[in-house]
């Protein structure tokens, strides 16, 4: 009886390793991905920045041109 506990408890300690290491792989996969995505996040707010100095650039520009800085608001306003 003493050896079947032990060979019953070796049995546990192999199967809580065994999810351990699957644990330990899927963390370090989901670190994979949040790493990639935040540089991913960092990407596109430059590019949303740029393209909002772009926007804001030929907003100045055209405003001073016919006087129509009315007509160019939106419809909301």
């Amino acid at each position: 009886m003493t050896e079947s506990k032990a060979e019953q408890l070796e049995a546990r300690v192999a199967e809580l390793e065994t999810r351990l290491l699957f644990q330990e792989d899927t963390l370090q996969a989901l670190d994979d991905v949040v790493t990639r995505q935040d540089g991913e996040v960092a990407l596109l707010r430059a590019q949303v920045q740029h393209l909002s100095e772009k926007l804001k650039e030929l907003q100045l520009g055209s405003g001073g041109e016919g006087g129509g800085g009315q007509e160019e608001r939106p419809p909301h306003y």
